[in-house]
Protein backbone atom coordinates (compact mmCIF):
# COMPACT_ATOMS: atom_id res chain seq x y z
CA UNK A 1 0.00 0.00 0.00
CA UNK A 2 1.76 2.93 -1.35
CA UNK A 3 0.37 5.38 1.60
CA UNK A 4 2.23 3.09 4.54
CA UNK A 5 5.25 4.54 3.03
CA UNK A 6 4.84 7.78 3.75
CA UNK A 7 2.43 8.03 6.79
CA UNK A 8 3.36 8.84 9.91
CA UNK A 9 3.00 7.04 13.36
CA UNK A 10 0.45 10.12 14.47
CA UNK A 11 -1.87 10.38 11.13
CA UNK A 12 -2.35 6.10 11.92
CA UNK A 13 -3.11 6.65 15.69
CA UNK A 14 -5.97 9.87 14.22
CA UNK A 15 -7.09 7.77 11.39
CA UNK A 16 -7.79 4.91 14.35
CA UNK A 17 -9.35 7.35 16.78
CA UNK A 18 -12.07 8.55 13.76
CA UNK A 19 -12.78 5.37 12.89
CA UNK A 20 -13.52 4.20 16.44
CA UNK A 21 -15.77 7.48 17.07
CA UNK A 22 -17.35 6.31 13.99
CA UNK A 23 -18.01 2.65 14.15
CA UNK A 24 -20.60 2.55 17.14
CA UNK A 25 -21.19 -0.40 18.59
CA UNK A 26 -22.21 -2.88 16.32
CA UNK A 27 -20.27 -4.83 13.15
CA UNK A 28 -21.27 -2.68 9.41
CA UNK A 29 -20.81 -6.11 7.93
CA UNK A 30 -23.47 -8.75 10.29
CA UNK A 31 -24.53 -6.52 12.50
CA UNK A 32 -23.55 -8.02 15.74
CA UNK A 33 -22.82 -6.21 18.91
CA UNK A 34 -18.96 -5.93 19.29
CA UNK A 35 -17.08 -6.89 22.53
CA UNK A 36 -15.20 -3.54 23.63
CA UNK A 37 -14.38 -5.10 26.41
CA UNK A 38 -12.13 -7.46 25.02
CA UNK A 39 -9.35 -4.60 23.70
CA UNK A 40 -6.38 -5.27 25.39
CA UNK A 41 -6.91 -8.97 26.68
CA UNK A 42 -5.62 -10.57 23.83
CA UNK A 43 -2.74 -12.81 24.77
CA UNK A 44 -0.56 -13.89 22.23
CA UNK A 45 0.81 -16.71 23.67
CA UNK A 46 -2.51 -18.54 24.05
CA UNK A 47 -3.61 -18.16 20.05
CA UNK A 48 -2.34 -21.70 19.90
CA UNK A 49 -4.69 -23.47 22.32
CA UNK A 50 -8.08 -24.90 20.78
CA UNK A 51 -11.16 -22.32 20.22
CA UNK A 52 -9.08 -19.54 21.55
CA UNK A 53 -9.18 -17.16 18.76
CA UNK A 54 -12.96 -18.48 18.63
CA UNK A 55 -13.55 -16.10 22.27
CA UNK A 56 -12.23 -13.31 20.40
CA UNK A 57 -14.65 -13.44 17.15
CA UNK A 58 -16.64 -9.82 18.43
CA UNK A 59 -13.36 -8.41 19.41
CA UNK A 60 -13.34 -4.45 17.88
CA UNK A 61 -10.19 -4.17 14.98
CA UNK A 62 -9.30 -1.87 12.66
CA UNK A 63 -9.68 -2.76 8.95
CA UNK A 64 -9.16 -0.77 5.72
CA UNK A 65 -12.20 -0.12 4.55
CA UNK A 66 -10.46 0.35 1.34
CA UNK A 67 -7.10 -1.29 1.04
CA UNK A 68 -5.99 1.37 -2.06
CA UNK A 69 -7.16 4.21 0.16
CA UNK A 70 -6.20 4.95 3.55
CA UNK A 71 -10.12 4.58 4.84
CA UNK A 72 -10.17 2.54 7.71
CA UNK A 73 -13.22 1.30 9.63
CA UNK A 74 -13.60 -0.63 12.90
CA UNK A 75 -15.17 -4.34 12.52
CA UNK A 76 -15.17 -7.70 14.35
CA UNK A 77 -11.59 -9.64 14.63
CA UNK A 78 -13.48 -12.53 12.35
CA UNK A 79 -14.83 -10.26 9.87
CA UNK A 80 -11.58 -8.48 9.57
CA UNK A 81 -9.50 -11.93 9.78
CA UNK A 82 -12.53 -13.55 6.68
CA UNK A 83 -12.28 -10.33 4.32
CA UNK A 84 -8.74 -10.40 4.42
CA UNK A 85 -7.76 -7.76 1.45
CA UNK A 86 -10.96 -7.48 -0.36
CA UNK A 87 -13.07 -4.05 -0.07
CA UNK A 88 -16.37 -3.96 1.54
CA UNK A 89 -18.16 -4.45 -1.67
CA UNK A 90 -15.81 -7.57 -2.75
CA UNK A 91 -16.10 -9.34 0.45
CA UNK A 92 -20.50 -9.07 -0.16
CA UNK A 93 -19.81 -10.28 -2.86
CA UNK A 94 -17.98 -13.48 -1.68
CA UNK A 95 -20.67 -13.62 0.94
CA UNK A 96 -22.86 -13.84 -1.69
CA UNK A 97 -21.41 -16.78 -3.18
CA UNK A 98 -21.01 -18.44 -0.28
CA UNK A 99 -24.45 -18.72 0.71
CA UNK A 100 -25.44 -19.68 -2.68
CA UNK A 101 -23.19 -22.19 -3.29
CA UNK A 102 -24.31 -23.42 -0.21
CA UNK A 103 -28.01 -23.33 -1.25
CA UNK A 104 -26.83 -25.87 -3.85
CA UNK A 105 -25.49 -28.25 -0.96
Amino acid sequence: MPYARTTTIATYKGKIYDAALKSGDHDPFTGDLLAWEQIGTWDTSETHEEHYKEQFALMPTVDHSNPDAFDLEICSWLVNDSKSYLTPDGFRALCRKVVAGSKRS
